[in-house]
């Protein structure tokens, strides 16, 4: 297979259709066709930005958990959607009972539940500025595909680190 350029486009040519290059095209060898072929330093970039994006937007939906009662709470969207609704309601049922990460049911007070919103506001802030952080760190770094952003994250429910804070 020989490569040929024409107006920034690549062309492949067995031998038996080497009859169909123009003297307008270029030949390239393998190295040049891998160099125009390879995602550009800043495209890589982007590819990395994405990942981190996509672990903060999971971290902020992998459980909260709430050190006053030891216990872990979800936080996925349909969960945070019940969370705002009873904290605009006056009062909570006396006999609410909530249902925890490790399937265990407690008796969801206001008080717990601001304790859940504050801890999530707190873990998704601070995960925010973790992912940009880390953003800075991968653009300096010399191939960004090799960057480890895994550190500075708040924990979530599974995490071996975590997993009884």
């Amino acid at each position: 297979m020989k490569y040929f350029t024409k107006n920034d486009e690549i062309f492949a040519f067995d031998d038996e259709q080497l009859h169909l290059v123009t003297d307008d095209m270029t030949e390239i060898d393998a190295d040049e066709l891998s160099n125009r072929l390879a995602p550009s330093k800043s495209e890589l970039q982007a590819q990395v930005w994405e990942r981190i994006k996509q672990k903060r937007h999971d971290n902020a939906r992998g459980g909260v958990y709430i050190k006053s009662i030891g216990k872990w709470f979800h936080n996925d969207d349909p969960t945070r959607a019940q969370y705002l609704a009873m904290q605009i309601m006056p009062k909570l049922p006396d006999d609410l009972m909530w249902k925890t990460m490790d399937g265990s049911f407690i008796r969801l007070t206001k008080e717990i539940l601001m304790q859940v919103a504050m801890t999530m506001m707190t873990q998704e802030q601070s995960d925010f500025a973790n992912a940009e952080r880390h953003r800075q760190l991968m653009l300096k770094a010399e191939n960004p595909l090799e960057y480890d952003y895994s550190s500075g994250w708040s924990a979530v429910y599974g995490d071996k680190e975590h997993s009884n804070d």
